[in-house]
């Protein structure tokens, strides 16, 4: 257990920059873990089926991925925390201005986790600059659970095929969560426009599912090269068809007593998108 404590530059070679643990049971309460990096995972936290509680706890500027730009890098998840296996459950937990290489700027949960986040927030997270990462905010692999309850995730940015809750397992907002002033941006390339079959702020995809209860998805952006860069009005009209939410056809989403609003394409003012 750690009771207000702080960890801060802390690095690792491989995981958990400033916290690692395997099996067994972790508290963390009103601590403060701060501008830690890890190369292969965690930049804040790793565990690896383990029980984990974090309580009133600020995860910031924390890291995952190579010091240099390796672009063939196989890695990088998890800029605040890598969860594999086990549980978390983090209770007014702030993790903000983190960033993985690879997927999960802010949260990667993998295959096999329980993540609950209530009263949480997850705030200007990103993907480093490139087109493979996936979450910018949250990461949620094939059979992971995660479920929000009152939290909110705001002004996290990802690209291409990013989004900021990227879901292949089972995402649930509920009791007023929100996602907030995050923005997702096509990818321009060498002269050409290189976009992704999907795109968008929430992404769905293989036997992904995301279930919204008394929740929201509010100012967010859109922004693609083509309706910014393109004189072509037929590239800029293809540029309509990523959506808030984008949803692969073998994946599910449920949406309950819910709110989108105010959510629109760069430089269409005018133009204000809808939901899935």
């Amino acid at each position: 257990m750690l009771l207000r404590t702080s960890l801060k530059d802390c690095n690792a070679g491989r995981q958990g920059g400033a916290i690692w643990a395997r099996g067994g049971t972790l508290w963390l309460t009103d601590c403060n873990i701060q501008s830690c990096t890890a190369v292969e995972a965690g930049g804040g936290l790793y565990s690896e089926v383990a029980a984990v509680t974090i309580r009133g706890t600020e995860i910031s500027w924390c890291y995952a991925g190579p010091a240099t730009d390796e672009c063939a890098f196989d890695g990088g998840d998890g800029g605040g925390l890598s969860i594999h296996g086990g549980t978390l459950h983090g209770d007014t937990v702030s993790i903000r201005d983190c960033r993985a290489k690879r997927n999960g700027g802010g949260l990667e949960a993998t295959s096999g986790s329980l993540v609950v986040l209530n009263a949480s927030r997850l705030e200007r997270c990103l993907l480093h600059e490139g087109f493979y990462g996936q979450g910018a905010a949250i990461y949620t692999a094939h059979t992971a659970n995660v479920t929000m309850h009152n939290t909110t995730v705001s002004k996290c940015h990802s690209e291409l095929l990013g989004g900021t809750l990227y879901i292949e397992g089972d995402l649930k907002m509920m009791n007023e969560s929100i996602v907030t002033q995050c923005n997702w941006k096509g990818v321009s390339v060498s002269g050409s426009y290189e976009s992704a079959e999907t795109g968008g702020i929430i992404i769905v995809l293989g036997q992904g599912r995301l279930t919204m209860t008394n929740s929201s998805v509010e100012q967010c952006t859109l922004i693609d090269p083509r309706s910014t860069d393109s004189t072509d009005p037929a590239a800029v009209r293809e540029s309509s068809r990523y959506a808030v939410v984008s949803v692969s056809d073998t994946s599910v989403v449920e949406i309950y007593h819910s709110v989108f609003r105010e959510n629109k394409e760069a430089r269409s003012n005018d133009k204000l998108l809808g939901g899935v």
